[in-house]
C-alpha cells in the first residue's frame, strides 16, 4: 500500500495500481505512457509527468477514490469516477472525465487548469482558479462551480438542452460559446 520513491514509466504503457497508500516520489514517462490507477485514499506528493510531451497516459480514480495531487500533473486522460480528486497545483490534460465524483482544481488558488472537462454523469467540478479548456456536460445534470473573478476560457456545451449548471461565486467570464448541442 503506497510507494516511497519515484515511478518511471519510460516508454512503457504499464499499469501502476495503488490501493489506499501514498506516493511520495515523482512519476515520469517518456512520450504518453503509463496508467496510474488509484483505489482508496491516496496522496501523490511529487510531480506526475514533466510536460505535454512526456506525460502519463491515464490517471484513474477507481470506485470511491479520495486522491490529492500536491504538485503539477501532466496527463493525457484523467478519470474522476465516484470519488473525489483534488489537484492542488497545475493540471494539464487533454481530457478530464467526471462521472458521479468531484474534481477540485487549483486549491492553492494560483495555479492553472488546462483541460477539457467532459461529464459522464452528475459529477461536480470546482474551479478555484478558472479553466483553460471547454466544458461538455454531454447531456448530464452536472455542476461546475467557479470562484469569484475567475473564468472559463473556452466553450460550455452539452448534448441535450437544459442540462448542466455553471455556478459563479461572484464575477467571472466565459470566453467561448455557451449552450447548444455538440455535433
Amino acid at each position: 500500500n503506497g510507494l516511497t520513491g519515484d515511478i518511471n514509466f519510460a516508454g512503457n504503457n504499464a499499469n501502476v495500481n495503488v490501493a489506499k497508500g501514498d506516493i511520495s516520489g515523482n512519476i515520469t514517462a517518456t512520450g504518453t505512457n503509463g496508467k496510474l490507477n488509484l483505489n482508496g485514499t491516496t496522496i501523490v506528493s511529487g510531480t506526475v509527468g514533466t510536460n505535454t510531451t512526456n506525460r502519463v497516459s491515464e490517471i484513474n480514480g477507481i470506485n470511491n477514490t479520495d486522491a490529492t495531487f500536491v504538485d503539477n500533473v501532466f496527463a493525457d486522460k484523467v478519470n474522476v469516477n465516484a470519488g473525489e480528486m483534488t489537484f492542488e497545483k497545475d493540471l494539464t490534460a487533454t481530457t478530464t472525465t467526471i462521472t458521479s465524483g468531484t474534481g477540485n482544481f487549483n486549491t492553492d488558488g494560483s495555479s492553472t487548469t488546462t483541460t477539457g472537462i467532459v461529464f459522464g454523469g452528475s459529477g461536480t467540478a470546482n474551479l478555484n482558479n478558472g479553466l483553460t479548456g471547454d466544458i461538455n456536460f454531454a447531456g448530464n445534470n452536472a455542476n461546475v462551480n467557479v470562484s469569484h473573478e475567475k473564468g472559463i476560457f473556452g466553450s460550455v456545451q452539452t448534448l441535450a438542452n437544459n442540462t448542466g449548471i455553471v455556478n459563479y461565486q461572484g464575477d467571472g467570464e466565459i470566453t467561448g460559446n455557451i449552450g447548444g448541442k455538440i455535433g
